[in-house]
């Protein structure tokens, strides 16, 4: 796919780093499974992807959640890797519409 579609309801979002979190959302957003609507790229992943730091990408997702432009189902999980010092996975699985009625293109 080209394009990412962005529901049109950005305009009314209201942060002090609106273009940030804009940007975010498309990053996130272009590694859904366009059948799902999922995206299941932990923020690790994605924050080497787009060079955005973890820091940063973490409260453009916590503030993208709030305004309700991002949906997050998020699940714990037992690592079975012997290796591993924690045994518990955190997993954040961002879930977007996927034919918003009203949206832009980039």
């Amino acid at each position: 796919m080209n394009y990412i579609v962005i529901p049109k309801e950005i305009v009314k979002y209201k942060s002090n780093s609106k273009l940030s979190d804009i940007y975010t959302l498309a990053c996130i957003k272009s590694t859904m499974d366009y059948k799902s609507g999922i995206s299941k790229y932990n923020q690790k992943t994605i924050s080497e992807k787009f060079d955005i730091k973890e820091r940063t990408l973490r409260d453009a997702i916590n503030r993208l959640e709030n305004g309700k432009l991002l949906s997050i189902e998020r699940k714990i999980y037992e690592s079975k890797n012997e290796n591993v010092t924690s045994k518990t996975i955190r997993k954040n699985y961002y879930h977007f519409e996927l034919n918003p009625e009203h949206y832009f293109f980039i």
